[in-house]
């Protein structure tokens, strides 16, 4: 058994920055905000070697927002699950 924490953490650079979703489009926006923290996404990930061929894996995620999300758009929290199960040949 594998577990992984992590919690990245978003900024802009600088405030000509666009943050883009992860089909590469941007986040609209409807308002012009001066704050760079985008948002922290803490994760824990569990991976189970069953034998060599089988693996079942899991991930919790939440993304909090931060105030450049928070002032342009409607700002939500976003919690994400996955679970899946690999068989190599």
């Amino acid at each position: 058994m594998t577990v992984m924490v992590g919690a990245p953490v978003f900024w802009r650079q600088s405030l000509a920055d666009g943050v883009y979703l992860i089909t590469t489009v941007p986040v609209p926006q409807s308002a012009r905000s001066e704050a760079r923290f985008v948002g922290v996404n803490p994760d824990v990930s569990l991976a189970w070697q069953i034998d060599r061929h089988l693996q079942v894996t899991a991930l919790l995620s939440h993304f909090f927002v931060g105030p450049f999300l928070g002032e342009t758009t409607p700002g939500r929290a976003v919690n994400y699950g996955y679970t899946a199960l690999s068989y190599r040949f």
